[in-house]
């Protein structure tokens, strides 16, 4: 099973293929000391960041919000 920061990185790389497709400039996950310390969308009339500390209780449920954004993210993608 992939670790978290080994899905965003791999869900990154696929997404920056097909970046020209569509309305978003970049997609950047930034990491330290081996954990997703922040996920930043930048999309060209919008700035959405999000940051969660390593060892946070509200991890759990960032990656579930994460997850579902994933999901409505790849749809948009693909229409």
């Amino acid at each position: 099973m992939f670790s978290f920061v080994e899905f965003a990185a791999k869900f990154h790389h696929s997404i920056v293929k097909r970046i020209s497709q569509n309305s978003f400039d970049f997609i950047k996950v930034e990491f330290v000391t081996g954990l997703v310390e922040t996920f930043i969308l930048v999309e060209k009339f919008a700035y959405i960041r999000i940051s969660i500390a390593a060892g946070c209780k509200k991890l759990k449920s960032f990656l579930h919000i994460l997850g579902s954004f994933f999901i409505n993210f790849n749809f948009l993608v693909d229409v």
